[in-house]
């Protein structure tokens, strides 16, 4: 079983990161999808379909299609499986996975690609495995805050006091100038939580 190509898009269609492993397409599959997207929409296109006999398989995640294209008989829930694998060693890697991020490590992901599969074969799939290989060092991405937290940063001033990223969007794995500045160190995001009436003046009341 191999996979035939990969790519990242965005919901918009934007192509962030494009992989060839096997030249056995008569067609761009990335054209086909796109049709497929703009056809149906972002949040009613299925995660699998077939067109001529070549299957499509995704999974959407923070607003990006990671897609992967084949031209054998592979078990959807396999190719699922293993685009969340993929996804979530690039987390390792850089952080966060955003449209950000990837255009920021475009030659990180690549690598990993290349270690990942071999030809379309799946070669490796853990970070441990991975890590020895890679030899991009990451540059670092703030997640997107949420809509909410937009807000109360500019109600209430609390943006100074909010820490730049959160212990869950700082990557696994540890750049060289890290790894010789290495500390024992521990991340604790502390949440708080604020219930606030705002009325039809903007003023608010709590």
């Amino acid at each position: 079983m191999y996979i035939s190509e990969i790519f990242i898009t965005t919901t918009r269609g934007d192509i962030l990161i494009h992989k060839k492993y096997r030249f056995d397409l008569d067609f761009d599959p990335k054209v086909i999808f796109l049709k497929k997207l703009r056809a149906v929409g972002n949040e009613h296109l299925l995660p699998h379909f077939k067109e001529d006999d070549v299957t499509f398989c995704h999974i959407k995640r923070n607003g990006l299609f990671i897609m992967a294209v084949t031209t054998c008989n592979m078990s959807p829930i396999f190719l699922v499986e293993f685009l969340t694998r993929f996804f979530l060693i690039c987390k390792d890697f850089c952080g966060v996975v955003s449209e950000d991020a990837i255009r920021a490590n475009v030659l990180l992901i690549y690598e990993i690609l290349n270690e990942i599969l071999e030809f379309g074969y799946i070669q490796l799939a853990t970070t441990d495995k991975i890590k020895p290989y890679i030899q991009s060092d990451p540059v670092l991405v703030l997640a997107n805050r949420s809509p909410a937290e937009e807000i109360a940063s500019r109600l209430f001033g609390i943006e100074t006091r909010v820490a730049p990223s959160s212990a869950s969007s700082k990557p696994v794995v540890r750049t060289a100038v890290e790894q010789e500045n290495r500390k024992n160190e521990i991340f604790v995001d502390v949440i708080e939580k604020m219930i606030v009436v705002i009325t039809n003046d903007i003023s608010t009341a709590m």
